[in-house]
């Protein structure tokens, strides 16, 4: 399995909306208790921005899509989503991994914010990213270079 990304263009629209809503509903409606399509579409077409939006591909098939901004101090991961016939194949590793070995060459914290009740974060901890803050809705993490994947030194 190869796994890479291309930068997202505006013709990507409807595929990463799609993408989104095949992702998002599952934990939408376990956190929340409801999947509403026309306010989802609304939340998305809102935070609708190109920088640093991939689009990623497993064996050159589109798959999913991930937004990275990188900052002086740290590596944000704003999102990572996968349609769900993608997961748990190692895509979601592979990305995060790759993600790991830019924030330790760069020697700075890779963070993510994830919702609460997102499966997900059984992945970030094995990967030794660490709990460091909860909002009402998302639990941030972060994962420090020099960690190992228990979040010991």
């Amino acid at each position: 399995m190869i796994v890479t990304t291309r930068a997202a263009h505006e013709n990507d629209f409807e595929f990463l909306r799609a993408s989104h809503h095949s992702a998002y509903r599952d934990v939408t409606v376990r956190q929340f208790g409801a999947w509403d399509h026309a306010q989802q579409d609304e939340y998305f077409k809102a935070s609708w921005d190109l920088g640093g939006l991939a689009v990623v591909l497993t064996d050159n098939v589109p798959c999913g899509y991930c937004q990275v901004e990188v900052r002086a101090d740290d590596i944000h991961l704003r999102e990572l989503v996968l349609e769900p016939r993608f997961q748990g194949r190692g895509i979601g590793t592979t990305l995060l991994r790759s993600l790991q070995a830019r924030a330790a060459e760069q020697a700075i914290p890779l963070r993510l914010g994830t919702l609460l009740l997102n499966r997900a974060v059984a992945l970030y901890e094995r990967l030794g990213f660490r709990t460091t803050g909860r909002t009402d809705t998302l639990l941030l993490m972060e994962w420090m270079p020099g960690e190992n994947a228990t979040g010991a030194v």
